[in-house]
């Protein structure tokens, strides 16, 4: 679990340098409103542009973030509309059971998850998030 989605982004943008570099041709698109926290913090350690999904950004690497598993459709569906625009997708969480992200990885070119935990806590993975939420 995460005190917040600030801190979670902060911790994903460390892992995501070994990926992306700062002021890369990439650009961070978020998935959710929860997502958008998080890749608010993203964008900004890694100084780059911020975009929602449906809004399709060119760059050569996307990194579509969110604050935990949205689910194999939404997320699939997303890695696609990206995969049109970007040459190389980067789909990145702070959060999520391990068994959670396999649609992604067969559709993503690479996969970053901070934490793994074998389920999610009743309390949800934020604090003070609704019971069972992400």
């Amino acid at each position: 679990m995460f005190p917040d989605r600030g801190v979670a982004g902060a911790r994903l943008a460390e892992y995501l340098t070994t990926y992306v570099d700062r002021g890369a041709d990439a650009v961070v698109v978020t998935l959710t409103p929860g997502g958008r926290e998080v890749g608010e913090v993203v964008a900004t350690a890694l100084a780059l542009p911020l975009a929602a999904v449906q809004e399709a950004p060119s760059a050569a690497t996307a990194v579509l973030v969110d604050d935990g598993y949205a689910g194999a459709g939404a997320v699939v569906a997303a890695i696609r509309a990206l995969r049109a625009a970007a040459g190389e997708v980067v789909y990145a969480i702070p959060i999520a059971e391990p068994e959670a992200p396999a649609a992604a990885w067969e559709e993503a070119d690479t996969v970053v998850c901070v934490r793994t935990p074998q389920q999610a806590p009743a309390e949800g993975w934020y604090a003070g998030a609704p019971a069972g939420g992400v």
